[in-house]
């Protein structure tokens, strides 16, 4: 397995990832907010074809790029809505397994925060989508939000190894180990850390 960080420079620095078998292929793209010349390359130079698309919360996800992605592949979009601005979907729900292109992919649900936000799990990587970024649960929302992300994220993490890499749609990645650690917005309330 290959996985490819697709950077995109707009508004603020966003991360797509391709998942890409060992040689040419199907790949899984994640979250893609556009779809650039140098992604382009990038699956073409692979001898790569996207045939699924993951999307991790995209009320949350500017989706420029879905349509120029299926205009050029024929791919199928995964997400917990039945459709994303007119394109239909398979519709997944937290624990589910899908099989896609060779690889097993879990979605692990964040349903005490939204029942339309999910990760998705491929191998020991966790794709978190704007759900957290390194060091930070996501800044979107109000602070009864946040708690409950945060509360949901601490429940997943938990059940993960602390080896397994995150991925998220904004910053660099991260393990469970150091977010579980590190991230003062993980810490758990019951350790009476909190006044």
């Amino acid at each position: 397995m290959r996985l490819f960080t697709l950077n995109v420079e707009q508004h603020e620095s966003e991360n797509s990832y391709l998942i890409a078998p060992d040689d040419a292929g199907d790949a899984i793209l994640v979250d893609p907010t556009s779809f650039t010349v140098s992604m382009l390359r990038t699956v073409e130079d692979n001898r790569l074809y996207i045939r699924s698309i993951l999307l991790t919360h995209p009320r949350e996800l500017r989706m420029s790029g879905v349509g120029t992605i299926l205009k050029v592949y024929d791919a199928t979009l995964y997400a917990t809505y039945p459709n994303i601005h007119g394109y239909p979907t398979t519709q997944v729900q937290g624990n589910d397994t899908l099989e896609l292109g060779g690889f097993q992919v879990k979605v692990l649900p964040l349903e005490e925060y939204s029942r339309h936000a999910v990760m998705f799990s491929v191998s020991s990587f966790l794709f978190c989508g704007p759900a957290i970024s390194a060091g930070i649960v996501a800044e979107n929302g109000t602070q009864i939000e946040r708690m409950l992300l945060a509360e949901a994220l601490r429940k997943q993490f938990r059940q993960l190894s602390p080896k397994t890499l995150l991925f998220p749609l904004h910053g660099p990645p991260s393990t469970v180990e150091a977010e579980l650690t590190l991230n003062m917005d993980l810490s758990d309330p019951s350790d009476g850390d909190l006044l």
